[in-house]
């Protein structure tokens, strides 16, 4: 997006899944309220919130007062006409307050989305059009590596749209950089579905919104990672081991 690269080596089905959301998204920033075009707004920075110049309305109140349109005479009484003066009693000011944004900051929005829908359809036909090289995958995967089996694995699982994914030790058996290369792309294509994962490393399980610590078949922690070093011992104690392997 204007010659910088957000994401690199990312799955067709994520690329698919992202032009999803990236029409909601668009179609959310449509519907969006915006100021009122003719009114003159400002941003009040006390209020968090555009508001209007101040209009002054006065109050008033009607007065009667007698015009006498022609003088008593002997013969005619006085002819007097009755009308009501409208006296300043006070005044208010009216500020209108509004959390509507500006039209053009709407459409900046949608530009920039645009651009982004642009860019992952530009990216997935170019990934479509990549020539795959066939490979026999083997007897339970026999005839690829590690790595290459936990990204299948991973693959079919998101496929098959499933509402919960259990990950039982999924990185035990792999290196370094493999292992790296399967918690980017588990964070990236299960970050709108629940997922349990099961493992003794903790690299694996450090970005979960919440942690179950388990201690001799007893459960002695529950929270985030943020919070279990702060108030769990026996959580902090692995952390700490973990650390010092690292």
């Amino acid at each position: 997006v204007d010659d910088r690269t957000i994401l690199t080596q990312v799955p067709v089905s994520y690329l698919l899944f992202l032009e999803k959301q990236l029409s909601d998204l668009y179609n959310f920033i449509k519907k969006l309220p915006v100021l009122d075009a003719a009114e003159t707004w400002t941003f009040d920075p006390s209020a968090d919130c555009w508001a209007t110049e101040a209009i002054q309305t006065l109050k008033t109140f009607k007065l009667p007062r007698n015009h006498v349109k022609a003088e008593a005479t002997e013969h005619h009484p006085a002819q007097v006409e009755v009308y009501y003066e409208d006296v300043t009693v006070g005044y208010w000011r009216t500020v209108k307050f509004s959390g509507s944004l500006p039209a053009q900051r709407v459409n900046e929005l949608l530009q920039r989305v645009e651009k982004l829908q642009q860019a992952v359809k530009y990216a997935r036909e170019e990934a479509n059009n990549t020539e795959v090289e066939e490979q026999e995958v083997g007897e339970r995967g026999s005839n690829v590596s590690a790595g290459e089996r936990q990204f299948i694995a991973l693959l079919r699982s998101v496929l098959a749209k499933r509402e919960i994914i259990v990950f039982d030790e999924a990185t035990a058996n792999l290196d370094i950089e493999s292992e790296n290369s399967i918690l980017e792309a588990t964070d990236r294509l299960l970050q709108y579905q629940t997922s349990i994962v099961i493992a003794h490393r903790l690299e694996t399980i450090l970005n979960s919104e919440k942690i179950i610590v388990m201690d001799k078949g007893n459960l002695v922690g529950f929270d985030s990672h943020i919070n279990l070093l702060e108030q769990n011992e026996t959580y902090k104690e692995l952390f700490s081991a973990w650390n010092l392997v690292n």
